[in-house]
């Protein structure tokens, strides 16, 4: 459903013959996806995954202009449940919502869509597919709003829609809330204390899933160029950015926009966008963090996978930097010297400040997948550190791939917000996957700064002021 969605998308760039013939194959996949989804009963599908799927498949007919009246039999042939009832009245409060209407329609369905959430915030699945079934309806309208210039409705929806998600910028006043609206147009909402303003611009679709595909194979022979077209594109954007003069300014991308990497993009005006604002991103509003106290070496530790053959580099570096060799846990993805979860999660508990440098994985559709590889059998889960307390853990470095990237549409998170929602205060952490002479290059540039008592987000703004726009593996901070 999400991929026939995004082709929707896609179709919107071509010519009008292409589209069309386009359209009308997407509707008959569509019109499979809505058969199938019809032939799971509720019983074996609790968070209503399928009933989610029959709503954006009558979606994508609707758009392709193939939607009949016999379609919209489909929901009331779902068993009757409190459940399904709920279901149902999302799925017409979502339809009105992108749809759109005068802004009380639409502000009534935001009303409606906040207390159907409250009703399912008990359980994780249905949660996912609230999640799910929100990011286009809500783009739409927050995008149809801008270009009626009503950017207070614009803003709100965005708003109802990082609640939902579990994001926020707690007390910022000036942040950038970026997203894909309609016609393939790339939006940017900017919020400067209590002005609103905005800026849009179209995105080649190609280009946009061009990257979004290489970042999520992990090809990243071909990112850069990938990179290179969608930065050329998004250049309106970041000069924008650059030209707020914010004290600090939060960047809060939504769904494909929060796999761009917006901190590094060239503005045009002498430099990128990190080298000319201060900008974070940012965090869940879950947070428990409370520890504001700069870290200490005395409190760091390293987790390295020494499968790498640049880990006794990375080693050698940290204890030229003062770091204790006492606070060095060795572990391999390859072989017998493992090091168990219980013993990551009490080097978490017990130190202000750690270095992993290794494994991991993000799962874009479930958080509890997102893992640290620990060893050829033993992963640490986000389903393991769900219910941590990090308070202790000031700052985290994720040196490996797919730290910080969460997924797109669905509930995945990275191993980055996982432990954010545990109470880590600042996480640095990669949107991609990366190369471990990279992961190298950059402990080698940070750990001097930490050693002379830099707090890790100050160490994050020198390094990425200081690297080359064209490094191929730029690192997020979020704090």
């Amino acid at each position: 459903a999400i991929y026939l969605e995004t082709l929707t998308h896609f179709a919107d760039t071509l010519n009008e013959g292409r589209r069309l013939d386009a359209l009308k194959q997407i509707a008959g996949d569509a019109r499979k996806l809505l058969a199938q989804s019809k032939t799971v009963s509720r019983g074996d599908d609790p968070g209503g995954y399928a009933a989610w799927s029959q709503l954006e498949a009558m979606r994508i007919l609707e758009k392709c202009g193939e939607l009949t009246s016999a379609d919209y039999s489909t929901i009331l042939e779902l068993p009757n449940s409190d459940m399904g009832a709920t279901w149902d009245a999302l799925g017409l409060s979502l339809t009105k919502l992108q749809l759109g209407g005068s802004a009380e329609l639409i502000e009534s369905e935001l009303s409606n869509i906040q207390e159907i959430a409250e009703e399912l915030g008990d359980s994780p699945d249905s949660m996912a597919g609230l999640r799910a079934m929100l990011l286009i309806p809500c783009s739409s309208a927050a995008s149809d709003a801008a270009d009626n210039n009503d950017i207070h409705l614009s803003q709100k929806i965005l708003d109802v829609y990082l609640s939902i998600q579990g994001m926020s910028a707690p007390d910022c006043t000036e942040r950038a809330t970026l997203f894909l609206g309609s016609s393939s147009r790339i939006f940017c909402l900017l919020r400067q204390n209590e002005r609103l303003s905005y800026v849009q611009v179209p995105v080649p679709m190609p280009d946009l899933l061009g990257f979004i595909d290489s970042s999520e194979s992990g090809d990243i022979e071909k990112m850069p160029s990938h990179r290179k077209k969608l930065a050329k594109a998004l250049r309106p954007i970041s000069q924008v950015l650059a030209q707020t003069n914010a004290q600090s300014l939060v960047l809060c991308p939504i769904g494909l926009c929060s796999w761009i990497p917006w901190h590094t993009l060239p503005t045009g005006l002498g430099g990128h966008l990190l080298s000319l604002q201060n900008v974070r991103w940012m965090k869940p509003k879950e947070s428990l963090s409370c520890n504001s106290d700069s870290s200490s070496p005395e409190g760091s530790s390293l987790l390295i996978d020494i499968s790498f053959s640049e880990s006794e580099e990375v080693i050698y570096t940290w204890l030229k930097c003062g770091f204790s060799e006492e606070r060095v846990y060795r572990f391999s993805s390859e072989d017998e010297l493992d090091l168990t979860s219980d013993d990551f999660l009490s080097v978490l508990e017990n130190s202000d400040r750690v270095i992993y440098y290794g494994h991991s994985s993000s799962d874009p559709i479930d958080f509890k997948n997102s893992a640290f590889v620990l060893g050829k059998d033993e992963l640490l889960t986000g389903e393991q550190i769900e219910y941590a307390d990090l308070r202790g853990l000031r700052e985290l470095v994720l040196i490996s791939c797919e730290g910080g990237r969460d997924g797109i549409f669905l509930s995945g998170v990275s191993p980055a917000t996982f432990a954010s929602r545990r109470g880590v205060h600042t996480v640095v952490s990669t949107l991609w996957q990366i190369y471990a002479s990279d992961g190298l290059q950059y402990i080698q540039e940070l750990l001097p700064y930490l050693q002379d008592g830099y707090a890790l987000e100050d160490a994050w703004y020198t390094i990425g002021r200081s690297r080359v726009t064209r490094a191929r593996t730029p690192f997020s901070c979020s704090f």
